[in-house]
């Protein structure tokens, strides 16, 4: 198995993978798939979509990544799971479109990430395959962070303010580092963020394990949304049987649409 570059620092890499076309730009890492800009044009005017420290290089940075398994994990790669503490090789790259694969298999799953970018946005898939001989539950994601001037108050979800979509109290709790979430969450969602409206749309191998997260890095000009299939969040008890189960060979998606609207 190949070494996480957290292990071995002398094995990361700050070497980027790029799209760039009349419909957008992103940049993506291919040390931990952290996303360092994600660009929509609309109108004819850029939209800066997503946070990314202004220090690229070090090995975690706070910017988008995907996540394998999501949330708390004692396992490879602590919590999220591995996928933001690898190395990723460009196996498909296009005009419109860039495949990366994990340098590995990783807790018995092949992982893969799929970006893309055309007329009706930006698109990101999550591939896993499980390469093992043995049954694996998961989950998988992308903590996205997307840009925001702090004002959580004018954030809307389908033009509900957040205390209202989440339940009272929500803002406060985001604020103080607390992740809210939407369990059995609708696919289509418009999200209002710095008055810019964003459709936020997915589609999975298991659409009925559909989640989002809501949460903020502190000191940080962001607001972090996690679309997610198969996440169980530590007090949750209704939906604690709702991991990906994947027999040998099997694999799961979860793909993802974000649009100016």
């Amino acid at each position: 198995m190949s070494m996480l570059f957290t292990d071995n620092l002398n094995l990361l890499t700050n070497n980027e993978a790029h799209i760039n076309n009349n419909y957008g730009s992103v940049a993506i890492k291919l040390s931990g798939a952290y996303i360092t800009e994600l660009k929509l044009n609309k109108n004819g005017m850029p939209y800066n979509i997503l946070f990314c420290d202004s220090n690229k290089s070090l090995p975690k940075i706070n910017a988008s990544h995907p996540m394998c398994p999501v949330g708390k994990y004692t396992g490879l790669g602590g919590q999220h799971g591995f996928p933001r503490r690898i190395n990723y090789k460009i196996v498909e790259k296009t005009s419109n479109l860039v495949k990366l694969a994990a340098n590995g298999i990783y807790d018995g799953i092949q992982f893969y990430q799929e970006f893309a970018i055309d007329d009706n946005g930006f698109w990101l898939t999550n591939n896993l395959v499980n390469k093992s001989q043995n049954i694996i539950s998961t989950s998988t994601g992308e903590h996205f962070y997307f840009n925001c001037d702090n004002n959580f108050s004018n954030i809307a979800i389908n033009n509900k303010t957040l205390d209202k979509s989440l339940g009272k109290e929500s803002i406060k709790n985001i604020r103080n580092g607390i992740a809210t979430h939407l369990f059995r969450a609708n696919n289509n969602n418009v999200i209002t963020i710095n008055e810019t409206k964003i459709l936020l749309q997915t589609e999975s191998s298991h659409n009925n394990l559909f989640g989002l997260s809501f949460w903020q890095r502190e000191n940080t000009k962001s607001f972090c949304i996690e679309p997610t299939i198969g996440y169980v969040d530590d007090g949750s008890k209704i939906f604690a049987n709702d991991l990906i189960i994947l027999n040998p060979g099997e694999a799961a998606y979860l793909k993802i649409n974000i649009k100016i609207v």
